[in-house]
């Protein structure tokens, strides 16, 4: 019986029939074990963040107390930043219009419309500069000094007495306020006033009427007022008393010194010199 014969296989055929097998698996497995690691990356650092942004008391070991106000920092200034190119932008954009305007005009409404434009002018910055100070009865036009008189009583004789009854000075009712707000809403609306920072100016003058309006929120204003100009006046009446101090021990020093040069007579002729001036 004959035997079958296997195929002859080449020496070489047998060298590169496994290898060639044996990458191709090698590439596909660490094609998945890839795959599987970046996935699993990604869901640890999902958990991380959650427990980051779940978590008041974790703390990034990575990132600092400082860096973190830093950032917080930069982000704001970021962000102020683009609400001033807003704010530039639009004041661009009403200065051109208003230009436009001009162009249109005769020669006697361009005068016209130039000088309002110098009084609206004259009214935002008001507005503005009292809202930076963060005044709001001056942001409304008001004093905001408000002097209380308190009631008394005068006596007239043995068996009668007058009776004062205390009352208010410079006072802003809440029907003022409305007055008020009303007047320089309309002064520094957007569509009458031609200033470029009207608008600006008119949500200065909305927030003001809103905390004057509001009972609760106008009391600690009027506390917070109160206290800054008591502090303002102490700062005041103690540069007032350094000076007077400075002053008293110059008198003294000059004074010593009359003595020492003029002995007994000196304090005549300081008198003299006194009357004489």
């Amino acid at each position: 019986m004959l035997k079958k014969q296997s195929p002859i296989v080449s020496r070489g055929q047998r060298r590169h029939k496994f290898p060639v097998l044996t990458m191709i698996i090698i590439i596909f497995s660490l094609t998945l074990f890839t795959g599987a690691a970046a996935e699993y990356d990604d869901y640890v650092k999902q958990v991380l963040e959650e427990d980051y942004r779940n978590d008041s008391h974790y703390k990034n070991s990575y990132i600092s107390d400082a860096d973190e106000e830093r950032l917080q920092r930069n982000k704001e200034e970021a962000e102020e930043r683009r609400k001033q190119e807003e704010v530039k932008k639009l004041e661009r954009e009403r200065e051109m219009q208003f230009e436009k305007e001009l162009s249109r005009m005769s020669e006697d409404k361009k005068k016209a419309a130039i000088k309002q434009k110098k009084s609206d002018a004259r009214i935002v910055r008001k507005v503005l500069k009292a809202a930076e100070n963060e005044n709001h009865y001056s942001v409304l036009g008001l004093s905001g000094i408000d002097l209380k008189i308190p009631s008394q009583s005068i006596s007239l004789g043995p068996k009668l007495k007058l009776k004062i009854p205390g009352f208010h000075l410079f006072h802003a009712t809440p029907s003022k306020i409305k007055k008020a707000y009303r007047t320089r809403s309309k002064a520094v609306h957007p569509d009458k006033n031609r200033d470029c920072r009207a608008k600006e100016a008119f949500v200065a003058v909305e927030n003001s009427a809103s905390i004057l309006s509001d009972e609760r929120l106008r009391k600690q204003y009027d506390d917070a007022l109160h206290a800054r100009r008591l502090k303002k006046q102490q700062a005041v009446t103690g540069k007032i008393g350094r000076v007077i101090g400075l002053i008293t021990r110059s008198f003294k020093s000059g004074f010593n010194v009359v003595r020492r040069i003029l002995g007994p007579f000196a304090f005549p002729v300081l008198i003299l010199g006194a009357l004489v001036i």
